[in-house]
């Protein structure tokens, strides 16, 4: 009969462990995959302040970016006590110096700054885009053949 509870209260026991272990091994796991799915890139900051107000002129920026650059990725952070607004996904450093250079406009203090990019939300297309070509030009990739 002892060894009956016993066996009772082990089996209990590992019941209970048995899910923190695997919250703490799917945790491990979804870093592993986040940190995969994640590359070195640039961001452009245009806010970044720690005022009383900060919060305020955060939102302010955010909805002023989402008014000017419609289909541009942004984020409001939080990292106490710091807020931040980030601007685009640029793998390259040229990328994210075309794109401030398109943010200055609106926002004169914004600047790059080095973020990992999240591979999964990154489309092939950049964060900027490029004037429209005159389909009547010649191609410049076109190869002259010389008879």
């Amino acid at each position: 009969m002892k060894l009956t509870n016993l066996i009772r209260i082990t089996a209990a026991i590992m019941l209970a462990i048995m899910p923190i272990c695997a919250s703490a091994d799917d945790n491990n796991n979804n870093q592993k995959t986040q940190s995969r799915n994640t590359v070195a890139g640039h961001r452009i900051c245009v806010f970044n302040g720690t005022e009383q107000d900060a919060r305020t002129q955060a939102q302010a920026a955010m909805a002023s970016v989402s008014k000017n650059f419609e289909n541009m990725p942004a984020d409001l952070i939080y990292n106490a006590p710091i807020w931040k607004v980030l601007v685009g996904q640029c793998i390259n450093r040229t990328e994210a110096t075309i794109l401030l250079q398109r943010i200055r406009k609106i926002f004169p203090a914004a600047f790059i700054v080095n973020e990992r990019i999240n591979t999964l939300d990154f489309t092939t297309a950049p964060s900027f885009t490029l004037p429209n070509r005159d389909p009547n030009a010649p191609d410049s990739t076109a190869v002259a053949i010389i008879e």
